[in-house]
Order: C-alpha cells, then sequence, then structure tokens
C-alpha cells in the first residue's frame, strides 16, 4: 500500500513540475514583451530575394508551401514536443541549394520576417543536446548559401 502511494506522490510532483515550467515559460514570455525585449511584429529589412545557384538543383517545379506551413507552425506555436520541430529542421535540410533558398526568400515574402529571426525566438531545436543541433546546422548553410537572414 505504500508503494502505491509514494508512486502517486512522484506522479503529482511531476505533473506540478510541469505545469509550473509551463507557467514560467508564459511568465518570462508576457516580460519580455511588456518591458520591449521581445522582437517586433514586423522587421523592417531592406530585402531582395537571395539569387539561385547555376548548380544548386532543380527548383521550378518545387513547391515550397508545405515547408512554410510547418516550420511556421513549429515556430510560433509553444511545443510541448520538440522533435516535431527537429523534424521539420531535417526536412528542410534535405532540400537541394535552391530549394533551401526558394523556402527562405517565400517564407520572408509571405510573412514579413525571416526564418531565422523566427529560429531565434525558439529556445530549442527539438533535437539531442548533444552534438551540433539542427538549427545550427541551418544557420551554416544560410551563411553558406548568403541568404537573408
Amino acid at each position: 500500500m505504500e508503494i502505491k502511494k509514494e508512486h502517486i506522490r512522484i506522479g503529482l510532483y511531476v505533473a506540478i513540475g510541469i505545469v509550473l515550467l509551463v507557467i514560467v515559460i508564459y511568465a518570462i514570455k508576457a516580460i519580455r514583451k511588456l518591458f520591449g525585449f521581445s522582437k517586433p511584429e514586423t522587421v523592417q529589412v531592406q530585402w531582395n530575394p537571395t539569387p539561385y545557384l547555376p548548380d544548386g538543383g532543380e527548383v521550378e517545379s518545387f513547391n515550397p508551401e508545405p515547408y512554410l506551413s510547418e516550420l511556421r507552425d513549429v515556430l510560433t506555436n509553444w511545443l510541448l514536443d520538440g522533435s516535431i520541430r527537429c523534424r521539420a529542421y531535417k526536412r528542410l535540410m534535405s532540400l537541394t541549394d535552391n530549394q533551401f533558398i526558394a523556402v527562405v526568400n517565400t517564407y520572408y515574402e509571405t510573412f514579413a520576417t525571416t526564418l531565422r529571426s523566427d529560429m531565434n525566438d525558439t529556445w530549442q531545436s527539438g533535437c539531442s543536446i548533444f552534438g551540433k543541433q539542427w538549427d545550427e546546422k541551418i544557420y551554416d548553410r544560410m551563411e553558406d548559401l548568403k541568404v537573408i537572414s
């Protein structure tokens, strides 16, 4: 009988911890917004689309829309399970260079903010904490391709 009470107590502590963590995260966001530390709703950038590379792969029949909606969803919504964000990052990295450029260009055209800016506003990539994170890999690729950031 004592073992069950102990398990219930541990489960209750875990549940309370999760609720407190969620409250702290939302409180931090609210405080940042209150004191003006959060990013503005739109970013005013002198923007020219990143040109495609001659040897960067096929882009004419490529539709970036599924990538845009997936990325916007995982970057602007709070996720209890960050692995969804990690999968979106891995999918983005699997594109050819020109397809990657098309997604980044179209992201800015559609949402008036850069993909990098929205990625910076997240507090974790959703991937393993060991080794190089997938968001860092995307930042490196953006640097290499000289896309808007």
